[in-house]
């Protein structure tokens, strides 16, 4: 049985004996992360029974990413495909992407999917942490969920206000070599009164080709990119929020119609491509501390999006437009019965999306003009039956209809169930399992695309797609050892092993004169993952790892979405008199043989990092952070396996920031 297989993993420790940082160092052990993607009620991740990582402001600072991808990619199980040009990059979770994975920013969801073009339309810098959920285990997300969920959540002004501040700004600049990156971003911050923060900030950033390790550059590969947020909060209350966000993202660069492709040709002709988001999120929530049953969350949220493509070798000029709204409402309601615990999680969520497309001003059916209206309830319990022992028990109806004039309606519905057990033998074990289902509709271009796919290949509808169905079965171990070494240091793991079986999935066959989306029989996708941190004083560590296989049970094909096998490392520690901190990492990536007939195998290879960062604590500096690192020490050339074209060669990145 021919499968394919990816593996990740990451470890970070010390690089010098501990004497050598301070000799009474402060301990700034950092606290454990929390988790809300999971279950929607607030818990540690290392409590959490699921394959959860959230990447918080500490880790966003220290990688000085360039796209969301670039914060992504180490976690445990995910990679990021589409290549080196970051407007064709989106996610891949478990061996599954584009509508397989829920994307949100601040409760916005962001449902945009079409043919060589990303999914990620804002700038990293606006991110104060994102919430991964691998895997289709939560019956709290929408139609789509089968690889996971990504829950970003951008910066507040409580994020920089210092003791005793009421307002204040950031001002940020940053270099990298690979592409000639300039980068510059302007946040300022205000709490005018106790109960109101407001925050805004701008970026800017401009960069050219991308050079690989061979000093080739990677032809239009760079892009011009504007991005802005506005955002405020009010307490009305005790426990009483109301909070607004709006954020725009700008992006003009030439590339290939197809930006995930390698060269410029006949059928993949170079454009003047022009890319506008503008989103909008109200969020409330009323959670009174004397109400028990209250913990209400509501977002109501909009997003439109706009791509112009200009034709450069003969006029033709390509309009495709998205508009996405949502609502998304729950509570949860925390009591007892007969002395067991429950905190039962219920709501529901509404999401339409409106597509349509031009050519030269006319219809484009490549991306046809048609609506997609979700509805969905869910309920979940989690039910404390003894300290050792606890439940999460819940399901979710989706309904799902697309309607496109002159075709034929399209109704999905379906219920999917979810159950999960934890057992805690002993204070630093816990032990899980979990059957979840997850269900995606086809998407309005799968159901209704036409036209002309490329010169000489059209596409063909097909509205008897049936919609895929996951069945994940997953256990886990979460291990939890504190003052293992020093007092107050921490010492966290999580292990999982799955096997997802996905009905009727949908693939995109393209044939010597048609290209069509068929139900193709089932995927099997399994895989093992394991991720790990530790945490002292003045030395921090993490290792995580992850195994993935996937093939097309019905025939026996390989899938073509499972990356390589990958293996990273990471040394780090912190000077504490110094306010430093400093670190190595290796990646090491395995061959890719085992594709699909065409499919292109890719070689392995290894790559080293450098990383260090220091942030004065006091004196004249403080305030400031600088952060330095080079990427590709040796300057390797390679291409990942999820891509087509190769990623950057040795890459020196510097950014400084001022806080005033």
């Amino acid at each position: 049985m021919a499968l394919r297989s990816g593996l990740y993993l990451s470890v970070s420790a010390s690089l010098f004996p501990l004497a050598a940082f301070a000799a009474d160092p402060v301990p700034v052990t950092a606290l454990d992360a929390v988790t809300t993607t999971a279950t929607r009620t607030q818990q540690s991740v290392a409590d959490a029974a699921a394959a959860v990582t959230v990447i918080g402001r500490e880790e966003i600072e220290r990688e000085q990413p360039q796209t969301v991808g670039d914060l992504l990619e180490d976690i445990p199980g995910v990679t990021i495909s589409g290549g080196t040009r970051s407007s064709a990059q989106s996610a891949n979770i478990r061996g599954m992407s584009d509508d397989r994975v829920v994307t949100t920013i601040d409760g916005a969801r962001k449902t945009f999917n079409a043919g060589h073009k990303g999914r990620f339309f804002l700038d990293p810098l606006l991110l104060k942490e994102v919430d991964v959920q691998r895997g289709p285990n939560s019956v709290l997300y929408g139609s789509g969920a089968l690889g996971g969920v990504i829950n970003m959540r951008t910066k507040d002004a409580a994020d920089f206000l210092r003791p005793g501040e009421t307002w204040g700004g950031v001002g940020t600049v940053g270099f990298q070599s690979a592409n000639a990156q300039k980068m510059a971003s302007m946040t300022a911050f205000a709490r005018p009164i106790d109960a109101v923060d407001l925050l805004a900030s701008v970026t800017r950033r401009h960069d050219g080709n991308t050079k690989d390790g061979n000093g080739d550059k990677v032809p239009y590969s760079g892009d011009d990119i504007g991005s802005g947020m506005v955002k405020g909060s009010v307490k009305l209350g005790d426990g009483h929020t109301i909070g607004l966000m709006g954020m725009q993202f700008r992006d003009t660069l030439d590339a290939p119609s197809n930006a995930d492709g390698d060269t410029v040709t006949a059928s993949n002709p170079l454009v003047k491509r022009k890319t506008s988001e503008d989103t909008i999120a109200l969020n409330w929530a009323l959670a009174p501390s004397d109400l028990k049953w209250l913990d209400a969350h509501a977002t109501l949220h909009q997003t439109n999006l706009a791509i112009e493509e200009d034709r450069k070798s003969s006029y033709r000029r390509d309009q495709t437009k998205l508009l996405t709204q949502g609502l998304d409402l729950s509570n949860t309601s925390r009591f007892s019965t007969v002395g067991v615990g429950h905190a039962l999680t219920y709501g529901i969520d509404y999401l339409t999306d409106q597509q349509k497309a031009t050519r030269n001003g006319a219809a484009r059916d490549s991306f046809p003009r048609a609506n997609q209206d979700t509805f969905g309830a869910f309920a979940q319990n989690e039910v404390t039956l003894l300290p050792v022992l606890s439940l999460i028990v819940g399901g979710r109806y989706d309904r799902i209809g697309n309607e496109r004039a002159g075709r034929e309606d399209v109704t999905s519905e379906h219920f999917s169930p979810q159950a999960t057990i934890k057992v805690t033998p002993a204070p630093w074990l816990q032990l899980w399992g979990t059957y979840a289902e997850a269900f995606r509709a086809p998407s309005l271009t799968e159901l209704y695309v036409g036209g002309q796919h490329y010169p000489g290949n059209t596409f063909i509808a097909n509205p008897d797609l049936k919609p895929e169905t996951a069945h994940n079965k997953e256990v886990g171990v979460n291990l939890k050892f504190s003052d293992v070494f020093q007092s107050n240091d921490k010492l966290r793991a999580k292990v999982s092993a799955y096997a997802n079986s996905v009905d009727n999935f949908i693939d995109q066959i393209v044939g010597a004169t048609t290209t069509r989306y068929v139900n193709v029989g089932k995927a099997e996708i399994k895989g093992i993952e394991a991720e790990a941190n530790y945490d002292m004083t003045i030395l921090f560590a993490s290792l995580g790892a992850a195994h993935i296989e996937g093939e097309d049970s019905e025939s026996g094909s390989p899938l073509s979405s499972i990356p390589a096998d990958k293996l990273t490392l990471m040394l780090g520690g912190r000077w504490i008199d110094a306010d430093l901190d400093f670190g190595w990492r290796g990646t090491m990536v395995g061959s890719q043989k085992d594709v699909p007939t065409g499919g292109l195998p890719t070689g392995g290879y290894a790559l080293h990092d450098l990383f260090a960062g220091w942030t004065p604590s006091d004196g004249p500096a403080e305030g400031t952070r600088i952060q330095f690192a080079v990427d590709n020490l040796f300057d390797k050339s390679y291409r990942p396996h999820l891509a087509s074209t190769r990623d950057p060669g040795r890459n020196l990145k510097l950014t400084l920031s001022r806080q005033f």
